[in-house]
């Protein structure tokens, strides 16, 4: 009861009424905290009358996107035997290493295979209700939520943060860009600094270090530029991130079980599934069945492109949380544009993990293959290369 914790528990237990509290994942004393904490912020910038939700995703005009479901190998467009030569993989890689994990690959909305392999104590098999950090990962679902945010003209991604952090300049060396945080070249460096997301003010630490900060020099892999993101995505909404990650990206996708993200940079928990469900809104370019929650035209400013064309000096290629895979058959050349040296194909997008998930889209393909897992093990580059030749090979 010492802790911040323990005071933010004591109020929210002290504010419940009978018949309140629902099952819910956003009715928490954390979440609370943090909605009460974004209202007192606006209310004493002057802001709270500025704020504007996002719109719910509109229905989408024509045929529907595709969504996970079951179907026939012909359905997905693998040969009969795609199911059996994965898992195949797969099962050896666990036993291999170790390493329990669960899986979903789908080809055209069709589920190929969705399974969990080894154990999750000693004597207990894993189950597909296996829920874990994805890690960086979350990277990628942060760019999707901030599409909304681009596609609604709340923001554009050039726009410099002080349009909606009051402090920040914008204009001169100094003026961050949505574009600078998402793409690691804002000098912001590490993960979780000054609190993360659950400061309040964490924008205003941030501000008080702009004069030692260099945008545009340099590609500094960091968290903090996705934390300063959701800041400017809190001020505009009024929403806690909590709120914005749940009620306006996970919730409208039907995952109702998906606990508070933790973090923008890393903090999102999902199983499988969940991570195959936000996986095929990036193959169906921002829609879901009849819901659209951005345009293609929006769709295509995430994706990686040469910072080069931004600044000179920075020689990656890098999109809105999304980075380019072009993972190859061993032995291949590793600059080799060979189709038949490329695993799951020439366009395929995605993000790393810490935890050693996975996420790949191709998106020439319509095809999605995710894992969750705790840790890499034993030989995982090996595995994970046996697993998306077994992939590929298994495509018609």
């Amino acid at each position: 009861m010492t802790t911040e914790g323990g005071a933010s528990l004591l109020a929210w237990l002290h504010e419940l009424k009978p018949g309140q509290v629902t099952a819910d994942p956003m009715e928490s004393p954390g979440v609370r905290n943090e909605d009460y904490h974004l209202r007192l912020k606006l209310k004493l910038a002057g802001l709270s009358d500025n704020v504007r939700p996002l719109a719910p995703p509109t229905t989408r005009a024509g045929s529907p996107a595709a969504v996970l479901h079951a179907g026939t190998a012909a359905e997905a467009g693998v040969k009969p035997d795609a199911k059996e030569k994965i898992d195949a993989a797969c099962r050896k890689w666990a036993e291999d290493s170790g390493e329990p994990f669960t899986v979903l690959v789908a080809r055209n909305g069709v589920i190929v295979t969705h399974e969990a392999f080894g154990e999750a104590s000693e004597g207990v098999p894993l189950t597909l209700e296996f829920r874990n950090e994805v890690a960086s990962i979350t990277k990628a679902l942060t760019g999707m939520l901030f599409s909304r945010f681009v596609d609604q003209g709340l923001v554009a991604i050039d726009d410099p943060v002080g349009q909606y952090l009051p402090g920040f300049p914008t204009k001169g060396t100094r003026a961050l860009t949505f574009r600078h945080l998402f793409t690691h070249t804002s000098g912001l460096q590490g993960h979780g600094n000054w609190g993360g997301i659950h400061n309040p003010y964490l924008d205003n630490v941030i501000l008080n270090g702009l004069p030692a900060l260099r945008p545009g020099e340099a590609h500094i892999y960091n968290g903090m530029g996705y934390d300063l993101a959701g800041k400017a995505m809190e001020t505009i909404t009024g929403k806690s991130v909590a709120r914005l990650t749940y009620e306006d990206l996970f919730a409208p996708l039907g995952l109702w079980d998906v606990p508070p993200v933790a973090d923008l940079a890393f903090g999102a928990r999902l199983t499988a599934y969940e991570l195959g469900v936000l996986a095929q809104w990036l193959a169906n370019h921002g829609s879901y069945g009849d819901k659209q929650f951005i345009s293609e035209e929006t769709f295509r400013k995430l994706l990686p492109e040469p910072l080069s064309k931004y600044w000179p000096a920075i020689g990656v290629e890098w999109g809105i949380g999304i980075v380019p895979y072009a993972e190859r058959r061993a032995g291949a050349s590793p600059t080799s544009k060979d189709p038949a040296d490329l695993l799951l194909g020439e366009h395929v997008i995605g993000h790393g993990s810490a935890t050693s998930c996975v996420l790949r889209v191709a998106l020439d393909k319509d095809l999605v293959v995710v894992m969750v897992r705790r840790t890499a093990g034993e030989r995982y580059d090996e595995h994970l290369r046996e697993v998306l030749i077994a992939i590929t090979d298994s495509l018609l």
